[in-house]
């Protein structure tokens, strides 16, 4: 399974599902695509920094089991 890149179409649609299902205010500016309720933004912010931390942890652990299965461990 491949890990979601931010702000594809699958991962905008992830969030606003679960931002809905928590009655998280969506509106935004049209603008700058800033969300005018400050705790929409913040959840937004801390969705995709946990992607990225995911992103980073799948890659640390493949790196890592490439470099057990080239040294024939």
């Amino acid at each position: 399974m491949a890990m979601p890149k931010r702000f594809d179409l699958k991962e905008d649609l992830a969030f606003e599902t679960w931002a809905n299902s928590n009655q998280m205010d969506m509106r935004q500016c049209p603008e700058s695509g800033r969300f005018f309720c400050p705790e929409t933004h913040a959840a937004r912010f801390a969705w995709l920094a946990s992607i990225d931390y995911c992103r980073e942890q799948v890659s640390v652990e493949n790196d890592d089991l490439s470099k057990t299965e080239s040294a024939g461990v």
